[in-house]
């Protein structure tokens, strides 16, 4: 029984680990676009 508490626990973990990396990842995106868009316009 307490294995089975811990591996789930452990699976939360990983699964909240995983999407925030992910949401960083999409961060990344939206801010590397942004600053391309921003270069196109004439300083």
């Amino acid at each position: 029984m307490k294995s089975t508490a811990r591996n789930i626990l452990t699976n939360c973990s990983y699964s909240l680990l995983n999407s925030s990396i992910l949401n960083l990842e999409n961060e990344n995106i939206v801010i590397n676009e942004f600053s391309k868009t921003l270069q196109e316009f004439p300083s």
